[in-house]
This record gives C-alpha cells, structure tokens and sequence, in this order.
C-alpha cells in the first residue's frame, strides 16, 4: 500500500482482503511514518459467537493476521473445535452435538473449558496480549462461563458474532471448507453435507444472539452487510472494528 502524499509503501498481506476505497490511516511523527499502535495495560479476548459454516474462524484468522501487521503481536487463536478433534477424535456425527446429548453436552464444555483455561494461560505466562476464543458460544449461559473467568482475570473481552441468513453462502460455505474438515474426511461427500446441516440444527436449538447490553460486542450480519457494534472502547476493540468495516469477504 502506498501512501497517497508521501509516497511510503507498506506491506499488508492479503490486500485483497479490504475494499479499493478502505482508509488506511497513518500518522507522520519527526523522525519517522509508521502506523500507530498504542501499548495495552490490558489483555484482550475476542469471543467468536456464531451458528456452523457462518465464517467464524475465518473472520478471527483475519483478526489475528491484522493485529499482527498492526504490531500487536503474537495474537494467538484458540479453536475450540481442534481440541474436540484432537481429544475427543474427529469423526464426530450431528447426534454429538445435540443439545439432549448429556454426554456429549459435557464433552463439549470440557473442551471448551480446556481451551478457555490454556488461553487464559498464555496471556499470562507469555508476552501475548491478544486471545481469540473461537468457538460457536451461542448460548447467554456459556458466554457468561466466559466472561466471568476473563473478568476473575483482570482480562478485558469483546464478543464478535457473525450472523448469516444467506442460505447461498452457508451452502458455500458448507460445501467449499466443512466438508474438508478431519470430521468428514471418511465420509461421502454427499452425506457428509446432509450429517453438517443437521449439525447446524442442533444448534440451532438452543441459539440466543448477543442481546446483553452490558457487554462489549460486534455483530457482522452477511458477511458484512450490516455491522452493529455495542460498548466498544479503547484502541485495539476500536481498530478491529475498523478493520472489519473494510474486510472484504
């Protein structure tokens, strides 16, 4: 990217990632151009929030890869699904995630637990200062499983849900990334996107949007169309917003 007055270039990857007209901001100091960035007395989570195949680790694996560029490194994603697979196995079929699954109800928190307690570990022990937890964490309940351990923390947190009602673009989904996922690497194709559909009604179940007015959060609804944007303060939550106005999905 060059800079229209000054003529400086910077490297960002995957530019084609924000729209031609997006804004670019920089600041000219005395001695040198740099983009700003501002050090955090606070660590950060951004809690993904979201129904299957709505994009969710797409949009957090563009987070993280900014955040980087900006100069808030490391920023490190914690997938709550790799723990599943990696603990639980892959080949995990709908009736799992069935919300009637007692078993499989606390499986699921305990990987997600696992996770949020390996994450909360990393900011502390690491020079880290940026987390994101991502996972569907539909329900009021689990978010504020959540939020409370961040807050025992001392570990500021924002929520980013990713809303899609676009049945194109969640049968895209479903078809062009889900069903390369280890779950369904041994299953035919066909029946692979019946068993995910019926994984996405399980959840479908027990969703409750963010309506919690007391909490920071984004919601991004098709893929960008409409961002809604709820208590966001300070630098990094300011510049993610940012950022997600101009990324192009």
């Amino acid at each position: 990217i060059e800079h229209p007055k000054t003529k400086l270039k910077y490297e960002l990857e995957d530019v084609e990632d924000l729209y031609n007209d997006c804004v670019l901001e920089i600041f000219q100091h005395s001695h040198s151009t740099h983009i700003q960035t501002t050090y955090m007395t606070k660590k950060l989570v951004i809690c993904m929030v979201g129904l299957p195949a709505r994009g969710k680790t797409f949009i957090a694996r563009k987070i993280a890869r900014y955040l980087n560029w900006l100069g808030v490194r490391p920023c490190k994603l914690f997938n709550v699904g790799e723990y599943r697979r990696g603990k639980l196995g892959a080949e995990q079929l709908n009736n799992f995630f069935d919300p009637n699954n007692a078993e499989g109800n606390k499986a699921r928190l305990h990987m997600a637990i696992m996770a949020l307690d390996d994450m909360v570990n990393w900011l502390q022990t690491t020079s880290g200062t940026v987390a994101i937890f991502d996972a569907t964490n539909i329900t009021r309940s689990r978010r504020k499983l959540i939020r409370s351990r961040c807050n025992q923390e001392n570990i500021d947190i924002m929520f980013l849900e990713s809303i899609c009602n676009d049945t194109a673009v969640i049968e895209s989904n479903i078809r062009e990334t889900k069903l390369h996922m280890p779950d369904y690497s041994k299953m035919d194709p066909e029946k692979a996107v019946v068993d995910f559909r019926a994984r996405i009604a399980q959840y479908e179940k027990v969703y409750e949007t963010i309506d919690e007015d007391n909490v920071s959060y984004v919601k991004m609804i098709d893929v960008g169309r409409k961002i809604i944007v709820n208590r966001i303060e300070g630098y990094i939550p300011s510049r993610i917003v940012f950022f997600l106005i101009n990324l192009h999905i």
